[in-house]
């Protein structure tokens, strides 16, 4: 995996992987949100618990 940075608070990167007799390229970007103060916490725990 390759990260770059792509401004404020903000990333882009590459994740190449050869399954098999092929090289696939994925492309992701990671942003950090902002929002207002009183927005609700998520944890793993909350949520949907059925399984």
């Amino acid at each position: 995996m390759v990260l770059l940075p792509l401004g404020t608070g903000a990333y882009t990167g590459f994740l190449i992987s050869h399954p098999q007799d092929k090289t696939v390229v994925r492309q992701m970007e990671f942003r950090q949100v902002f929002g207002p103060a009183n927005r609700p916490q998520v944890s793993a725990s909350s949520g949907n618990t059925s399984r």
